[in-house]
């Protein structure tokens, strides 16, 4: 992950805490939410002014504090052993697997 899906992630947690949608946080900024989206998904890369922008409406002072949050992000994701991640070939398994329908 780069650094701006580890500002993504940090901001994805935050509007999981204070039960936020992404649609509200684009409607607060008076911006589509498919702008929004693109910052989200890496489409756009985030930049010191439009994180500005949204830190107070995530309960946070300034881009600094979201950049805070996304190396904190960064670290939980490095405690985590690789040995946890799906394999590639575990992950193409089950997307092949038939799927179970139960009947009464």
């Amino acid at each position: 992950m780069d650094t701006n899906a580890f500002i993504s992630q940090a901001i994805s947690v935050r509007l999981l805490r204070i039960k936020k949608k992404q649609y509200q946080l684009a409607s607060e900024l008076n911006i589509d939410q498919t702008v929004l989206s693109h910052y989200m998904t890496g489409k756009s890369s985030w930049n010191a002014k439009v994180m500005d922008r949204i830190a107070p409406l995530l309960g946070w002072g300034s881009a600094v504090d979201i950049a805070i949050a996304a190396e904190e992000e960064r670290q939980i994701m490095r405690s985590i052993p690789s040995s946890e991640s799906p394999k590639p070939e575990a992950e193409q398994r089950l997307s092949e697997s038939p799927v179970l329908e139960v009947t009464a």
